[in-house]
């Protein structure tokens, strides 16, 4: 067991490298999170403040919807006009569809992790229509077709050192997949689940809290203190490189508590979620203990999470068999009555 854990150590550090010089966070700022023309906060109490304004009214904060005439079907292709459209690439919502002629009254959103290529779900999405569902793979705001033209793969407009920028990413996504799950509901669908991956699963985590209308929640690789998990992570450090001396992780939680799932553990017992949380033992992007304490203030709420832990890590989660564990079980988690 030593030395599978040293050889899938050693692969995780091969596999966070590639790419990395692409990355690039830009100088801090604290930015603006509301995309409306607001000026930048010139401080981080204020800053604070404002987001915990946004905690206070997070119904609110999160309920943004597309216009349902923008929704168009070609072929597997689905794209709608996003909630926060500001005139440029971002604004068309792209989305996979992978159905094998099934009734679409089982769909599954699923939601990439931050960088995912162009087609890197198209695998899990047949899977999931071989097994009865009709998948809904999201692109996520910044990446692929909703990327700048010039772009490299890192999606670096999504999140960056500027704190602004991430609080607007994510608000747009979960408002995107929440324009999506009302198309689907108007368009037959009585079950609704949602899988994510990573960064991906933070937007399922706040959709699923947030709209009651999902039945159930996939959750891989994930965490409930969204500051942490970039100040700590490995595949965000470059962004820790360029924040820290301007702020620390306390007062980083305060800016960024709206992205935070574990602080909406309520909503999640409210809505009577049923979650299942697919975790990596050696995992150093998501650390493993912010996930264990993720479980454990879900548990504090009485939502009772099914909890999968492979002694992988974050990037070996792709590799078999952990690809193939992971798979069975959101499968099984998801046709379960």
């Amino acid at each position: 067991m030593f030395l599978l854990e040293r050889y899938l150590r050693r692969k995780e550090e091969e596999l966070a490298l590639v790419d990395e010089d692409q990355k690039d966070c830009g100088r801090f700022r604290l930015g603006a999170f509301t995309g409306s023309g607001e000026d930048e906060f010139d401080s981080v109490e204020s800053m604070s403040a404002a987001v915990q304004h946004a905690v206070d009214r997070a119904d609110e904060f999160y309920a943004g919807t597309s216009d349902e005439t923008s929704f168009r079907v070609e072929g597997t292709c689905l794209t709608y006009k996003s909630v926060f459209a500001d005139g440029s690439a971002n604004d068309s919502v792209h989305v996979d569809v992978y159905s094998r002629g099934q009734s679409r009254e089982r769909a599954v959103i699923v939601v990439p992790h931050w960088n995912s290529a162009p087609g890197a779900y198209a695998a899990i999405g047949t899977v999931l229509s071989f097994a009865g569902f009709t998948a809904y793979v999201v692109t996520l705001p910044h990446h692929g077709s909703r990327g700048a033209s010039d772009a490299p793969r890192i999606a670096n407009d999504f999140l960056n050192a500027d704190l602004g920028v991430a609080i607007r990413s994510v608000r747009q996504s979960v408002c995107d997949i929440r324009s999506l799950i009302s198309w689907i509901s108007g368009n037959g669908a009585k079950q609704i689940h949602v899988v994510g991956v990573s960064l991906g699963s933070c937007i399922a985590s706040l959709t699923t809290a947030f709209d009651s209308r999902v039945s159930r929640g996939c959750l891989l690789l994930t965490a409930g203190d969204f500051a942490e998990t970039i100040w700590r992570g490995r595949a965000t450090r470059h962004i820790r490189a360029s924040i820290d001396g301007h702020i620390d992780l306390a007062r980083l939680r305060q800016i960024w508590a709206i992205l935070s799932p574990s602080n909406f553990v309520g909503r999640f017992r409210e809505n009577h979620s049923r979650l299942l949380m697919i975790s990596g033992k050696i995992d150093e992007v998501v650390p493993y203990d912010t996930a264990s304490r993720f479980v454990d203030e879900l548990r504090a709420v009485e939502t009772n999470p099914e909890w999968l832990i492979l002694p992988c890590g974050h990037y070996t989660l792709s590799y078999f068999p952990f690809s193939w564990l992971s798979l069975i079980q959101t499968i099984r988690f998801l046709r379960a009555d």
